[in-house]
């Protein structure tokens, strides 16, 4: 009996890795970035900028919700492309992994991150944001209890009032080099 030069078992070897050899060749052809993660923008006025730079130009501004696809991620910026084809690069925490309507953005997860979400964003969003909302009741009941005086509590209630424009809170955060602006 004479075998092919591929030896006995010559034709199972070749219709095992043919398609092994077909599906690392598909992976090839498409780019990278056709499995890019989706993001969304968090909100109104996010700048699109041309480099990892707040001090950078601004290639477009984006509204709360859009969509855009993670090029690259850098330390405090990634770069992104939109759906109309802009590219450039957005500070990472003005992106969530859920649109507004609370879909998921579909892309770029493991098995954790689609059990538990994304949670590097979830934790530094909440403890921003609930500083931001002042005393609640909980912590007015608990304030007077701890003996600060209803002068101290009345001021930080005066405090909740006050408003800041949005071109106050950017010099803000520019002069004290905060948030998208830290070197």
């Amino acid at each position: 009996m004479r075998h092919s030069k591929f030896g006995r078992h010559g034709r199972k070897s070749i219709k095992f890795f043919l398609p092994l050899f077909t599906v690392c060749l598909f992976a090839l052809w498409f780019p990278a970035n056709s499995f890019a993660e989706s993001l969304f923008v968090k909100s109104d006025r996010t700048k699109l900028q041309a480099e990892a730079s707040s001090r950078s130009e601004v290639v477009v501004v984006l509204k709360k919700g859009d969509q855009v696809q993670v090029i690259e991620k850098g330390a405090r910026f990634f770069k992104v492309s939109t759906s109309a084809g802009a590219e450039g690069w957005v500070f990472k925490f003005k992106l969530k992994a859920k649109s507004s309507s609370g879909s998921s953005s579909g892309g770029g997860g493991n098995l954790f991150s689609a059990v538990g979400g994304k949670q590097s964003f979830s934790a530094n969003e909440s403890s921003s944001a609930s500083s931001i909302r002042g005393l609640s009741p909980t912590a007015t009941n608990y304030a007077k209890s701890s003996g600060v005086s209803p002068e101290m509590v009345e001021a930080v209630k005066f405090m909740e009032q006050l408003q800041a424009t949005d071109a106050e809170l950017e010099r803000f955060q520019k002069d004290g080099r905060l948030g998208e602006f830290a070197n």
